[in-house]
């Protein structure tokens, strides 16, 4: 900076400077970065080593007005990592680790029209950055038969006799069919079939299989014994998953094959467990026996000062349905709760209260002369899992903060969210459910200045050059949203909305985002001592930008259009982003931004912005704008 000062005569007081050689700009995160893609949690290495360039593929990220939106996967980026990185930790017990490059979207005043975008290394304790809040998706209940494993059998009679006649009458035998098929004919004595085995049965048959196994009524493990009915996967159903990954246990004695078990001494909670177990399962039963002394629970000591019992029973069913929601799974790791980010949210919510029933805790205090402070937590001893109740609650608009407490994560819920809990978790524990009760009733504050009521300095903005604004609030309050000493909370803007209704267009976007300003608490450097040999970014389409790890970040969007050279026409092509089709090279933009992105540098293909294409300094060397012979119709269109 002070050769270029001196050579400039002062003209030029500051570049950013870097070699392409020792610094590619290979902004990106680690491996374990969970990113939400088709409304599924995904860590972002798994998302890269397994993409396919001709997928549609949607990550979720946050759009116009703060809500989330879709944006199409373009391609993917993976490069070694550096011998450095930045971990950010937020005050609700966020974590992101990144390249010090990478650029976040933080909150700040003046940011010279660089829009949100900090790098890592910039941010300091005490910024805000924007974070997931409100994670609405169209939730979906899965059928139970499509969680079972493949290698399951169906042993419903009726319907095995059908297809056996099917079987028959195509290829004048079943043993012919089998042969024909591939398969390996079973004993005659066996009156099951796999689910695997069915289902190439049905689709030989020219047979519909997503219509077909709404027919199944019963099944079994793969050993065929025993045999138990199909359930629907109801909110009561997730209720005992939360009691079960509580104040549960389960013991896999082979394939498929699971005990479970319930140990509480709370009586309303027993009765809540047997009463929702023999509804959903009445086939199976249900033993009971009082259990005194110690024992352990996911390897910590417990000694009960209370008698307790344990609800126990064999059944292969529940333990496969909860393996498959990551609820005490039979592999590491045990837990997996976000896979339950899809479901709708009565199920979620009927979790979180077998949860919090189980393992959780709430009380109202009392102080002198102010008033009543509700406080509630869920535990769990493994972070992930705990981390994945955070996101569970926010499937229900209910923020959080993690916290470890000695052995245990706590997942803890203050004032507007606790209300919210207590409105749409159907807690079963009667004292819990009693002090719930209260804390829904409890007069809402004045003016609510927690966390995720304080909004953007450019609300404050709005707010300030409102006319309306000055009849509801005082000049020094207005002052300090427009000079940006402060940022405004939501309180305010709905004040001035109640009095002035017509200002709702401009005031009532701030007021339901479905992102919040998370506080940093620490940004630190983390030296890479061989625990990440690779960093990996996306590049979407049409918004370029994507939630990791529940916080806002921008991907890697190096350019809008690729120019590559055309050997056989001797001459240039340029293709746009915007165009998923194939080009005259044989690739897509996709393929192509996997040989020109993440800071390879391949002869005869590079990244070009669209208004670059119109400076007469475009490919000056090589001919110019006369050197295209082929362009996408998108970029002729644009």
């Amino acid at each position: 900076n002070e050769f270029l000062q001196q050579a400039s005569h002062n003209q030029v007081q500051e570049v950013a400077i870097y070699s392409i050689m020792e610094n590619p700009m290979t902004a990106c995160l680690t491996a374990d970065t969970e990113v939400l893609v088709d409304n599924r949690v995904t860590p972002l290495g798994e998302v890269v080593d397994g993409w396919q360039a001709d997928a549609t593929t949607q990550v979720t990220t946050i759009a116009s007005l703060g809500k989330l939106g879709p944006s199409q996967l373009l391609g993917v980026h993976k490069n070694p990592a550096p011998e450095e990185l930045i971990r950010i930790t937020t005050k609700s017990g966020g974590q992101l680790t990144l390249t010090a490059n990478h650029e976040v979207a933080a909150d700040r005043w003046g940011q010279n029209g660089h829009g949100p975008w900090v790098r890592a290394d910039e941010l300091h304790a005490g910024d805000r950055v924007y974070a997931l809040k409100h994670l609405r998706l169209e939730g979906k209940t899965p059928l139970a038969i499509d969680l079972l494993p493949s290698s399951f059998r169906v042993t419903d009679a009726a319907l095995l006799e059908e297809v056996k006649q099917g079987l028959q009458a195509k290829f004048g035998a079943v043993r012919a069919a089998y042969q024909t098929l591939g398969l390996v004919e079973p004993d005659p004595r066996v009156t099951s079939l796999p689910l695997a085995a069915l289902r190439q049965m049905v689709a030989a048959l020219g047979g519909d299989w997503q219509e077909f196994k709404l027919r199944i009524q019963e099944v079994a493990p793969p050993s065929g014994h025993p045999r138990a009915a199909l359930v629907e996967l109801t909110p009561d159903l997730f209720y005992l998953f939360g009691l079960f990954a509580s104040d549960g246990s389960v013991d896999w004695r082979g394939p498929g094959w699971s005990r479970i078990n319930f140990t509480n001494s709370d009586a309303s909670l027993l009765a809540a467990f047997a009463m929702r177990y023999r509804q959903i399962f009445p086939d199976a039963e249900l033993g009971r026996r009082s259990k005194t002394g110690g024992g352990k629970i996911d390897g910590r000591p417990v000694n009960s000062t209370q008698e307790s019992f344990d609800l126990y029973s064999n059944n292969f069913l529940f333990g496969v349905l909860a393996d498959a929601f990551g609820v005490r799974k039979q592999a590491e790791p045990t837990w997996a709760l976000s896979r339950m980010v899809g479901l709708p949210e009565a199920h979620i919510a009927a979790f979180l209260a077998g949860v919090f029933d189980g393992d959780g805790s709430v009380r109202l205090r009392t102080y002198a002369n102010q008033w009543p402070v509700g406080e509630a937590y869920l535990s769990h001893s493994d972070e992930q899992a705990a981390r994945d109740l955070q996101l569970l609650l926010k499937r229900l608009g209910i923020l959080s903060q993690l916290r470890q407490d000695r052995t245990v994560w706590r997942v803890e819920m203050h004032g507007a969210n606790l209300r919210r809990f207590a409105e749409l978790a159907p807690a079963q524990h009667v004292g819990k459910a009693a002090v719930l009760a209260e804390i829904a009733a409890l007069p809402k504050p004045a003016l609510d200045k927690t966390q995720e009521q304080v909004l953007p300095f450019k609300a404050g903005q709005a707010l300030a050059e409102l006319p309306e604004s000055h009849t509801v609030l005082s000049r020094s309050t207005l002052f300090y949203y427009k000079t940006g000493r402060s940022r405004p909370v939501a309180g305010n803007l709905a004040a001035v909305m109640a009095e002035a209704p017509e200002t709702a267009v401009a005031l009532a976007p701030y007021l339901d985002p479905d992102y919040f300003l998370d506080t940093v608490t620490q940004v630190e450097r983390v030296v890479n001592a061989g625990q990440y040999a690779h960093v990996y970014n996306l590049s979407l389409r049409d918004i370029n930008s994507y939630l990791a790890n529940g916080i806002h970040v921008k991907n890697c969007g190096c350019f809008e259009c690729i120019a590559m050279v055309i050997p056989e026409a001797n001459g240039i092509m340029v293709l746009s982003r915007e165009d998923p089709s194939m080009t005259p090279a044989g690739m897509t933009f996709s393929t192509l931004a996997g040989i020109a992105g993440g800071g390879l540098q391949t002869p005869g293909i590079m990244g070009v912005g669209k208004y670059y294409m119109l400076s007469p300094k475009f490919i000056a060397a090589d001919g110019g704008f006369k050197r295209v012979v082929w362009m996408s119709s998108f970029l002729k269109e644009s």
